[in-house]
């Protein structure tokens, strides 16, 4: 048996453990705003100063990217250092320089993310954290962490489109943009210590801490569009706390316009004659309680001063008028139009999860089970389709053994005679607790069945039961299989092996 050969560090003792650290940190992370972002990492290292290597070096274990791509960088980060819209000029020299260094390290961030943007293909989005120092085996190297995403899950989460406010401020534009621009910024940190990947919690700041700081910065940008500066810093927590509170017994369930004061596109129907501070949650809540499907709140971040509605004709490229939408007890949205940006569920951020769509759908059916006729991927989407309408959450299992499937788990389920469901049969059975066990033909062979199936590391601690009984299954099943999962939330995911 050949022996695996032993990892043989190129620029500093640690880079491999400081790599490992780094791609546990993303996995750990961005699978928690979606699965289908399946987050890569690499590292480069540029030599800087009087560092006798002349060769940038690319430290990678699951991609493949050529060295030869980032050879000669530096003068291309130079270029951009000397157009540099953050550049700025202090009359102390000593500020100027620290000043010219930090743009400096921008620009080489900014230099590597459009050596990457030219061979990129459209399956990934790419991101470079900005450099730090890093004393290697030969001198000192400038270190950044290359973070590859998948385009398609990437895109698919609304995002705002100006990345500034003022032509100076940098404001995040996405729950997703936020969420990387704080890993990225914790790469920095990490990398900043001394001997980085010595120590074995490098990066290791828990996902839910990382995750609030991205919607605060968010939410921080949305006060400093309508002039709050305090809300800038509380208007998260106010919102939250909002929440969770309750008016003679109803949970609270209404809308906060967050705009400038007199912006051109709110009509406000009723003024206070003294607003309310929203640091005022309780009084807050109860004013929420006036609120209905078309007049709302409205606030400048940091005080109610009426009730009020957008009025027709806002430009959203203007993207300075929001809403938050509070939907149930610690529960609430960020909206931009009619688009959501962000849902914040017990003091959680997550991204809005779009309920699935038919394209999506078929393409899944065709590479599951590929020489299916269409009628009969249409069967399946009527049966998805009933499926969705579940409030409480359901599950439905197509398998290619369907039939032994079911005989297999009647213990555990209910068999049925072979039959072709109606819609208005298939949201009755899918009320009632277990999955539906369908062939892909779209025969229903048995309803209620608790699915079995061996631990796998697809799992997600964080979802439900239901979703993870359906991956163990989908894992364990030799045959072609995929499971449709309502979840309780409204999410919906489609899980197979392919």
């Amino acid at each position: 048996m050949t022996e695996k050969p032993e990892y043989v560090a190129s620029v500093w003792p640690y880079e491999m453990h400081f790599a490992i650290s780094a791609e546990v940190t993303a996995e750990h992370l961005f699978r928690r705003l979606d699965r289908a972002f399946d987050p890569k990492i690499l590292l480069i290292a540029i030599p800087f100063g009087e560092n006798p290597d002349t060769r940038t070096h690319l430290i990678q274990r699951d991609t493949r990217l050529d060295e030869d791509l980032f050879q000669d960088i530096l003068p291309d980060a130079l270029a951009i250092s000397d157009e540099h819209p953050d550049r700025v000029y202090h009359s102390d020299a000593r500020l100027q320089g620290q000043h010219d260094e930090t743009i400096l390290r921008r620009s080489i961030a900014e230099a590597v993310n459009n050596r990457l943007a030219s061979v990129a293909s459209d399956e990934v989005v790419c991101f470079c954290s900005v450099p730090a120092d890093v004393l290697g085996f030969q001198g000192v190297y400038l270190v950044s962490v290359i973070l590859l995403l998948q385009r398609v899950a990437f895109e698919r989460h609304h995002a705002l489109i100006r990345d500034r406010v003022d032509e100076r401020y940098h404001v995040v534009r996405s729950l997703q943009h936020g969420t990387v621009q704080v890993y990225l910024r914790g790469c920095t940190i990490g990398l900043s210590e001394p001997n980085p990947g010595h120590s074995t919690q490098s990066l290791r700041r828990p996902g839910e801490e990382l995750l609030r700081e991205s919607a605060k910065e968010l939410i921080g940008r949305i006060a400093f569009e309508a002039g709050g500066i305090n809300g800038v810093h509380f208007l998260i927590e106010w919102c939250n706390t909002i929440s969770t509170l309750r008016y003679e017994g109803s949970v609270g369930r209404g809308s906060l316009i967050v705009a400038e004061k007199n912006h051109p596109h709110v009509e406000v129907l009723v003024r206070l004659a003294e607003p309310i501070a929203l640091s005022n949650v309780v009084a807050a809540r109860k004013l929420l309680q006036t609120t209905s499907a078309h007049v709302s709140l409205v606030s400048d971040s940091e005080s109610i001063y009426g009730l009020g509605r957008v009025t027709e004709g806002y430009g959203e490229t203007a993207e300075d008028l929001f809403t938050i939408v509070f939907l149930s007890q610690h529960e609430w949205q960020l909206q931009h139009g009619q688009k959501p940006l962000m849902v914040m569920r017990y003091g959680t951020p997550q991204l809005p999860q779009s309920r699935l769509d038919k394209q999506t759908f078929v393409e899944t059916v065709d590479r599951v089970f590929p020489a299916l006729p269409q009628v009969d991927v249409e069967v399946l989407w009527t049966a998805t389709e009933a499926a969705l309408t579940q409030e409480h959450g359901t599950m439905l299992v197509v398998a290619a053994n369907a039939r032994e499937e079911a005989a297999r788990l009647r213990s555990q389920g209910m068999p049925i005679l072979p039959v072709q469901l109606s819609p208005e049969t298939f949201r009755l059975l899918t009320g009632i607790d277990g999955a539906l066990l369908l062939d892909p033909l779209g025969t229903c062979h048995a309803v209620g069945v608790i699915l079995d199936g061996r631990a796998s590391d697809r799992g997600d601690p964080s979802r439900g039961a239901r979703y993870n009984s359906a991956v163990r299954y989908v894992e364990s099943n030799s045959e072609p299989v995929l499971a449709i999962v309502v979840s309780e939330d409204g999410r919906v995911d489609v899980v197979s092996r392919v």
